[in-house]
């Protein structure tokens, strides 16, 4: 992404942003939050590719 120019890059991170809000609106909407894990850590299945999303981005 640092090789990119900006008008290049802005269409990108729109979409990356897009994806991430809606993986996270879904997750929570159609699935909820899971009653019996509440106050317990995140499962990795959910951590993984949020942790890969947002910090691939924030590197730009």
């Amino acid at each position: 992404m640092s090789n990119l120019s900006t008008e290049v890059a802005e269409p990108v991170m729109s979409l990356i942003l897009l994806a991430l809000g809606l993986y996270v609106m879904s997750r929570f909407t159609f699935h909820g939050t899971p009653k019996g894990q509440l106050g317990k850590p995140l499962r990795k299945r959910f951590l993984v590719p949020l942790g890969l999303v947002a910090g691939w981005s924030r590197a730009r």
